[in-house]
């Protein structure tokens, strides 16, 4: 009973107030906010505006009822509207002044699919017209060019070039007076547009929105034909084919035994030699020709090369190229070794490639470039002892650095201490300001050495 006073109280507010308003001024909102407001009714606000409408460009499927009945002249439909299944069966029959006939349209043979309807004699004779003539291209496209009279399903029947006659001076030159062409394959055209909409607002407004024409073909053509018994026509093409050699055009010619001129290709041909001192060709592009003369055979072949030999070696599973390379194609100061060590065990070191043997990590290595820029980044002041890890004597430049109690042979690893170069060196060298003078007058076990 309390919420029914309240609601019509707030009703007959709202009533009273529309009454008491003068004329053009809209007071029962007002009315009903402030009742609301006092009862706690939640209040129903306007939606916020959801954006204007765009139609849509996409193509929109509007299928439409047929007007009248099945014979009636129908408007085109649409391949992809799936024709009545064959439950629905269209029985016609002939009213009593034969002028007449009632046409009735079921599901099984009770149940009606449409009203019944009633047509005119000459409604259905142009009906029958029409579907004879439908009936008529229809059989035709089916048989092909050999039309009713090849069996369906045969190869007659399926032609799409009829056969050529030449006449009976191409029957003594090719042995038969037809051309029999049989295309095959498949052609697809991709056409569209693509529209491209940026809303950046740094852009303008013509660079907002681009568009561009979609163009993209894909031919697959498959040909094969015959002259009469002895030429053949064999030719493939398509474009998304990898190389070219894969396309195979040719052109092949066989005349009879006793003829001159036994076999004549055009096109793609090839060459294959049984002797190791001239070698074939594979992938030609050309003519050749075989003829007889008498019990002298003659095969000659011009063409090009659509390849180029190759050859690939390997060995213990990496693959190795032999080249030429002459000394005065070496850069120097690039390639270089860190000691004569990894010179001398350089071939044995790398005989089991890929694996390295060589038995030693280099876990430091320093590189110093020389300043040729002007920049003052980063700069050191170095100076390069030519004998430093040198444990042989042949090898060392000053002999006062050798040691002979290590006994180094070409197998000895180079080191620091390996000789009394290292050793000879003070902390006070790797001052820039002395290093001159005390290199100057270097004391070692074989005597002073002067290195600047």
């Amino acid at each position: 009973m309390l919420t029914t006073t309240l609601v019509s109280s707030v009703f007959a507010a709202a009533a009273w107030a529309g009454a008491a308003g003068p004329a053009g001024r809209a007071r029962v909102p007002v009315a009903l906010y402030t009742w609301a407001n006092h009862l706690g009714l939640p209040q129903q606000g306007v939606p916020a505006d959801t954006g204007r409408y765009r139609p849509s460009r996409r193509p929109k499927a509007r299928t439409r009822d047929r007007a009248g009945s099945r014979f009636s002249p129908q408007r085109r439909r649409s391949p992809l509207v799936l024709p009545l299944p064959k439950s629905v069966q269209v029985q016609v029959t002939a009213d009593d002044s034969a002028k007449h006939y009632n046409v009735r349209e079921t599901v099984g043979n009770d149940v009606d699919y449409r009203d019944p309807t009633e047509i005119s004699r000459d409604e259905l004779l142009k009906f029958q017209e029409r579907q004879a003539i439908s009936d008529y291209y229809r059989l035709k496209s089916q048989g092909g060019v050999a039309g009713l009279g090849a069996q369906p399903g045969s190869a007659q029947a399926q032609r799409l070039i009829p056969k050529i006659d030449l006449g009976p001076v191409a029957d003594r030159i090719f042995g038969g007076r037809y051309v029999d062409i049989r295309p095959a394959g498949a052609v697809t055209l991709k056409l569209g547009w693509r529209q491209n909409v940026n809303r950046n607002p740094a852009l303008t407004l013509r660079q907002q929105s681009v568009g561009d024409f979609i163009f993209d073909q894909n031919l697959n053509l498959n040909l094969s034909g015959t002259v009469g018994t002895k030429l053949k026509l064999t030719f493939n093409y398509d474009t998304k084919a990898a190389f070219d050699f894969d396309n195979q055009m040719k052109f092949d010619y066989a005349g009879q035994p006793t003829d001159i001129l036994r076999k004549l290709d055009l096109g793609n041909v090839s060459m294959p030699l049984n002797n190791s001192l001239v070698t074939g060709g594979s992938n030609l592009f050309g003519v050749k020709a075989q003829m007889q003369f008498g019990r002298l055979g003659v095969t000659a072949v011009a063409a090009t090369l659509r390849g180029s030999a190759d050859e690939v070696r390997v060995q213990n599973g990496a693959q190795s190229r032999v080249f030429e390379l002459k000394a005065s194609q070496y850069e120097r100061d690039r390639h270089f070794f860190l000691s004569q060590y990894f010179r001398d065990q350089y071939d044995q070191t790398l005989q089991g490639l890929p694996t390295v043997q060589s038995g030693i990590t280099i876990t430091r290595l320093e590189v110093y470039i020389t300043n040729d820029n002007r920049t003052t980044d980063n700069l050191r002041n170095v100076v390069a002892l030519q004998d430093l890890g040198e444990p042989r004597l042949e090898r060392i430049y000053r002999p006062q650095f050798y040691n002979a109690a290590n006994a180094a042979t070409v197998k000895t690893p180079a080191r620091n201490g390996v000789n009394y170069l290292y050793n000879a060196l003070l902390a006070g060298t790797r001052n820039n300001l002395n290093v001159e003078q005390y290199l100057g007058s270097l004391p070692t076990p074989g005597g002073t050495v002067a290195l600047v």
